[in-house]
């Protein structure tokens, strides 16, 4: 009986919805389910509401929110209030609509939104018209009405006059309709309310179908349009976001189609391509980089081409990276292109091979005159763009003198130190210059930038460049004159700009007389020439460098540092220190390690050390079959010097490589290629007595 209620009311089935009405409130023990004349959903929300203390015969709201609740809500649910505003108006609904129609929004817990309309009848005598916005209107405050049938039934729902719990709805006809999101969660209600008099005019027959009809209406056009608004925000905020990655990204961005034309750019391409931005948008890739680019794009490869922008009537190298958006697709949508001039991507690798220059002038250490007057004639030569020669013996710091001329006139740019005398002799040319992919067997596919290249815009620092091959140093003297670079294999010419800083412990003007370096490349090299003085004469040095490395050594490894005492102080200095500050270092971390309290005596100093002081005969004594002239013109020659202490080291440490090489203050492998330089049979000083 209950589903067969029927939608055309006559002011008899009024007249018996009041009566129900009446009797129920009046005798709760009756069922409202048993009367024929009301539906069952209504009879439900009658007992719940009547479970939850709801006050039939109220004439006003008791539950109201805050003004901060108030203005939480309204901003949270800011677009579906507009939303629905606005399809008030663009349906046209107060046009058809007379002066007893009212149009109601809440949200999903019942508080009231925004309402429209010309004639309100509402329970909100305690409160002004403008003041009704957060009023909350549930089942535990109103009972039932439309609106809360449909929080419980999910779906639109009419009530006419007597099938509201409260009294003084029962002259309002009401219909409401859910409204849901894309993900079909419920997130408001639409409600509109008709208010009639009793009894019916021939007009009220069918008040309950058509304001339903309308509601469900509403909702269907509320709900697409607040679809379609925040699809059209996200589209302009991810377009807005993609704007500003591309903004701040500092490398050339260009998304193109699968033809090649430019679809895409950010302001760096502008500013590489020198071309305003209306004037690249629309064209194919090819009118701004190669033909090669181009192909690749429509061929949709993935590929990095180096290529030379010509900007202003002057050349300079990118690397183009070529990203397929759709690889695998059988319709490819295009490509996206990252432009880097190759400067930044040399200096991108020279950090990640730790090519950084650490010193400064001020973290050389040391107080005496000799060094002060070498820091002060290296602060002025590094103001200059000349090549600088450092010369001095082993150990006594010409890579920290490189580095802090670097930092002084071109700290920004990369710092790249190539060892000649560790290069192997057929790799050495490579290294340093270059080459293009397949030039050679083994060599990379894309080819590589060598030291030169990546040292553009910096400091080349060439170690022990007295072991450079003859024939390669006729390829840095074309370089140095003409600051322009040819890799292996290649056809052009890049122009580099750096700045040469070389370093030898071999006497270079000697050599170029003897025809082992070139004597122009000498020349080229000494324009400025510093030599490094050697530790033993660099008067108290001794004492403050020792102190400084057992001061860092012993905050690396969280050690307090020990003091040195007098006596082995006393046997730091009188040491002659043929391999100069490293062996100094060397030395000094070997005590630590060795002394076990706060003091560093002499018995903690390596071996060597402690007798030297005690008897310095003993330490330069002659080796059974040691060769060589000792006449003051030869003995100080670098090489003769160089042989008596190496023939000193093993013969004191009897041939045992690792302590002679540390005494030296050399790797073994260089104490190796030195004694084969230098004709030494390490043999020799096995058994020696």
């Amino acid at each position: 009986m209950h589903d067969a209620h029927n939608l055309i009311l006559t002011n008899t089935g009024w007249e018996q919805l009041l009566e129900c009405k009446k009797f129920f409130l009046k005798n709760h023990t009756l069922d409202p389910k048993e009367y024929a004349c009301i539906r069952l959903e209504v009879a439900e929300s009658w007992l719940r509401s009547h479970d939850l203390g709801v006050n039939p015969y109220k004439s006003s709201l008791a539950e109201h929110l805050n003004s901060n609740e108030i203005a939480r809500i309204l901003a949270e649910n800011k677009d579906l209030i507009e939303i629905t505003k606005a399809v008030f108006v663009d349906l046209k609904i107060k046009d058809i609509m007379t002066s007893n129609y009212a149009l109601y929004l809440f949200d999903k817990n019942g508080v009231l939104l925004s309402h429209e309309g010309e004639k309100i009848k509402l329970i909100s005598a305690d409160y002004p018209e403008s003041s009704i916005v957060g009023q909350v209107w549930s089942e535990a405050t109103v009972g039932t009405c439309a609106h809360v049938l449909s929080m419980h039934l999910k779906k639109p729902v009419y009530i006419v006059g007597p099938e509201h719990y409260c009294t003084v709805f029962q002259n309002s006809c009401t219909s409401a309709a859910p409204l849901t999101n894309e993900d079909n969660e419920i997130i408001g209600y639409l409600v509109v309310s008709y208010h009639i008099d009793f009894p019916l005019s021939h007009d009220s027959y069918y008040l309950s179908t058509y304001p339903l009809g309308l509601i469900t209406a509403m909702a269907v056009a509320v709900e697409n349009k607040l679809r379609f608004t925040k699809s059209y925000q996200l589209l302009k905020s991810a377009h807005h976001m993609q704007e500003v990655i591309l903004s701040v990204i500092e490398e050339g961005i260009i998304i193109t189609d699968n033809r090649g034309k430019i679809i895409t750019i950010n302001k760096e391409v502008v500013n590489i391509f020198n071309t305003a931005e209306e004037e690249i948008i629309g064209r194919t890739i090819d009118r701004f980089l190669g033909p090669q680019i181009g192909e690749a794009v429509r061929n949709n490869e993935t590929v990095d081409i180096e290529e030379a922008i010509c900007s202003n009537n002057h050349d300079k190298s990118y690397l183009v990276l070529i990203r397929p958006l759709d690889k695998h697709g059988n319709y490819p949508n295009g490509a996206v292109l990252r432009v880097n001039p190759m400067e930044i991507i040399n200096a991108l690798v020279t950090n990640r091979t730790g090519a950084f220059a650490t010193y400064t002038f001020a973290k050389i250490i040391g107080k005496s005159k000799a060094i002060k007057e070498t820091i002060s004639l290296g602060k002025r030569f590094s103001l200059s763009n000349e090549n600088i020669l450092l010369t001095g013996e082993s150990g006594t710091g010409k890579e920290l003198f490189a580095q802090a001329i670097h930092n002084a006139h071109r700290p920004q740019g990369p710092f790249i130190a190539v060892n000649c005398a560790a290069m192997p002799r057929e790799l050495i040319e490579s290294e340093l210059f270059g080459y293009e992919g397949g030039s050679f067997t083994g060599a990379e596919r894309r080819g590589r930038a060598g030291k030169i290249e990546l040292a553009h815009g910096g400091t080349l620092f060439l170690d022990e460049i007295g072991d450079m091959p003859l024939e390669v140093q006729a390829i840095l003297l074309r370089v140095l004159e003409d600051k322009k670079v040819m890799r292996i294999g290649g056809h052009t010419y890049k122009k580099v700009d750096f700045r040469l800083v070389a370093a030898t412990n071999k006497d270079l003007e000697r050599m170029s007389h003897e025809n082992l370096f070139r004597s122009d490349l000498f020349f080229r090299l000494s324009i400025l020439s510093i030599q490094l003085p050697p530790l033993r004469k660099r008067d108290n040095d001794v004492e403050v460098l020792a102190n400084y490395f057992i001061g860092k050594y012993c905050a690396k490894i969280k050690r307090k540092a020990p003091l040195i005492s007098e006596e082995a102080l006393e046997v730091l200095k009188s040491y002659g220190w043929p391999g100069n500050v490293r062996q100094l270092e060397n030395s000094v971390i070997y005590a630590v390690n060795l002394a076990q309290g706060d003091l560093i005596q002499c018995r903690h100093l390596p071996e060597s050390l402690y007798a030297a002081s005690s008897s310095p005969a003993e330490n330069y004594r002659d080796p059974p079959g040691m060769t060589g002239s000792y006449t003051l013109e030869n003995i100080y020659k670098i090489d003769v010097m160089e042989k008596i202490l190496i023939e000193n080291a093993l013969y004191k440490t009897r041939n045992n490589i690792t302590k002679a090489s540390e005494l030296l203050g050399m790797a073994k492998s260089t104490l190796y290629r030195k004694a084969k330089e230098l004709n030494i049979d390490m043999g020799t000083f096995k058994n020696s007595d």
